[in-house]
């Protein structure tokens, strides 16, 4: 019983922040996700997103236009790079503010009831848990390492699972998602997802303490396949094509040796 004591004594004192990521103009968002916080008592505050209408990608900060042709053959949309800055510059604020532990939300979710139980929980894990998945789009196969609530178990994934909706990073969390991205190639999502690569101790809750109403059209509008898959540069397809089985061999090793089965 000590130990659990000492844990909620630490979270108590704990130095934590809680955003949701909103573009200015998207205020019916803002008071819908503020809404659905206090209905479960608690309070965020607004991080302001960049806005993909007025971005360029050839003079975005963070983006390397040119790593991005040349290993893709196309770029990252205006509202992808938008979407990674945002994200990145609220991960930023909080790592350079000193939060211990920053959780970050986009404003298209709303939380269950259980999601305040299910973030103390989280909050209370041992140094280690890089990051804690709230919400992925793709639902793979994955390991349980041990119960959170009597609903929410804390899981290790096995694959990536996609998505920024919703997550929480400690410290060093913060500045492995900010390595992950410098400079930033890929979306922001799947550079954070490469575990195998970026040594992110990547974890998420099941089932999802988030839900992601489909009534709300996406503010990223990205494309759902791949460009390259149609790609006519044949070269470039089977270049991409290598680097993903070299992803999935480093992948599985990681899942054989990285203790994905326990905490730290």
């Amino acid at each position: 019983m000590a130990p659990r004591q000492e844990s909620h004594q630490r979270v108590s004192t704990m130095t934590f922040g809680l955003f949701v990521i909103n573009l200015a103009r998207s205020t019916q968002r803002r008071e819908r996700i503020l809404g659905s916080l206090a209905e479960v008592g608690l309070e965020a505050q607004i991080w302001e997103a960049v806005d993909g209408a007025t971005l360029d990608p050839a003079h975005a900060p963070r983006y390397d236009q040119h790593e991005r042709r040349r290993r893709f053959g196309h770029d990252l949309t205006p509202n992808e790079i938008a979407c990674a800055l945002s994200h990145l510059g609220c991960i930023e604020a909080a790592w350079k503010s000193g939060l211990e532990k920053v959780c970050i939300l986009e404003d298209d979710v709303t939380v269950v009831p259980e999601f305040p139980d299910v973030l103390k929980a989280c909050l209370a894990l041992p140094p280690g848990v890089d990051m804690v998945k709230f919400y992925g789009l793709r639902h793979r196969r994955h390991r349980v390492v041990c119960s959170l609530t009597p609903t929410h178990s804390l899981i290790r994934p096995l694959h990536a699972t996609c998505g920024t909706q919703g997550y929480l990073l400690d410290r060093v969390g913060m500045e492995k998602a900010l390595a992950a991205c410098s400079p930033l190639v890929m979306q922001i999502d799947i550079s954070l997802d490469r575990y195998w690569e970026n040594g992110m101790r990547l974890f998420a809750v099941s089932p999802a303490p988030l839900i992601e109403p489909g009534s709300l059209p996406s503010d990223i509008q990205a494309p759902r396949v791949d460009p390259w898959r149609a790609d006519r540069d044949h070269r470039l397809r089977l270049r991409l094509k290598a680097h993903k089985l070299q992803d999935s061999i480093r992948r599985h090793w990681s899942n054989l040796t990285g203790g994905f089965n326990r905490l730290p």
